[in-house]
Formats: C-alpha cells, structure tokens, sequence
C-alpha cells in the first residue's frame, strides 16, 4: 500500500515554507487552517505548523494529527493545523468515518477543533480534511461535523467537495455558515477550474 516518496532537502522545504509564511503575513489574518501540513518527518525534520506560526508571528499553533506511518525514529505524522493570534484552549481530534488500517493511512480523515476566547466569549475553530476518494464519505463526514457543532463555530479546510455537492449543499442548508457560495474557483491550485 505504500508508495515511494522522494522528500525535499530541509533547506529547500523551508524555503517553500517561507514563501507560505509570506503570503499569510501579505493577507494579516487572525486564524490560518491548515490541511496536508507535517508535524513530524524523520527524513525532513520540521514541525510545518510551529515553523509556519513561528515565521508568520502567531502566538498560538495546535496540530491534529490524520495519519502517521513508519518508525517512531523515522516516520510521517501528517494532518491538520491552525494558527492563531489568540490563546487556544480545549484541543480535540475527532475521527472521522471511513478510517483504513493503521497499514493504509492514505485516506484517514480526522478534523481538529479547539476553542478561542473572543470579545470574552469562546469560539469553536474546526480545521477538516474531508475525503477525496469517496463522495458517499464525504457526506457522512459532512453531516457528522455538523452534528458534532451545533453552535456558533468556524469551519475551514480542505472540503473535497464541488460547490453543487450534497456535503456542500447540507452545509448551506444547515443555515450555521456564512460563506462565500459563489466563491472564485480554487482547483486545481495551478489554473483553477473548480470551487
């Protein structure tokens, strides 16, 4: 089930990562989510998320881990990450269905949530990567997100999902959402084509 990765130099990893952190601090957010970010590479040793809220001045960073393969010594911890400029609280990873194996983690989709305290109130802040393989999981995933957060939360990430999907369209219909429906596309990230 493993396929041969080829991994970049530390050197030119962290150049990529720069270009990322430039462009976060261009746009002045106060939240960044993160989706396919590493925390842990034996032959690449970078925590993508602490380097990233390290060059792009966040205080506050947390990494919820999707998969994790190999050694303890040498292995790729890969998932979701956030970068804040407020104090995260209450830190979850939450499993998503359509988990594999542990002996095939390509797909395994799990969202990071945690909780920020804003105007003196807390927020939930939702980090996904839902499933790219199977759109019937992708709904599964979708309506189990919403019945995990009833209330007030912010949710972003990676939806592997087209705008006239039926996870897409139960976000929408959920009325917990403000977003941009008729967004600009943004897949593929060369020449995008998709919303």
């Amino acid at each position: 089930v493993f396929k041969s990765h080829t991994f970049k130099s530390m050197r030119s990893m962290k150049e990529h990562l720069d270009k990322v952190a430039e462009m976060i601090l261009q746009e002045k957010p106060q939240l960044v989510f993160l989706s396919e970010v590493v925390g842990e590479c034996g032959p690449c040793p970078i925590n993508q998320v602490e380097y990233l809220a390290q060059k792009a001045g966040f205080p506050y960073w947390a990494f919820g881990e999707n998969y994790s393969w190999g050694l303890p010594f040498y292995r790729m911890r890969s998932g979701n990450g956030i970068l804040s400029a407020f104090p995260i609280d209450s830190v979850n990873v939450v499993q998503l269905s359509g988990a594999k194996p542990f002996y095939n983690p390509t797909n395994n989709r799990r969202l990071l949530s945690a909780s920020i305290n804003v105007n003196r109130g807390a927020l939930s802040i939702v980090s996904i990567h839902n499933d790219s393989y199977s759109q019937p999981n992708n709904l599964t995933q979708t309506l189990e997100v919403l019945d995990l957060f009833k209330k007030t939360a912010i949710l972003a990430g990676d939806f592997n999902a087209t705008i006239e999907s039926r996870s897409m369209k139960e976000l929408k219909k959920s009325g917990r959402f403000i977003a941009a429906w008729d967004s600009p596309a943004t897949f593929p990230a060369r020449k995008p084509k998709e919303a």
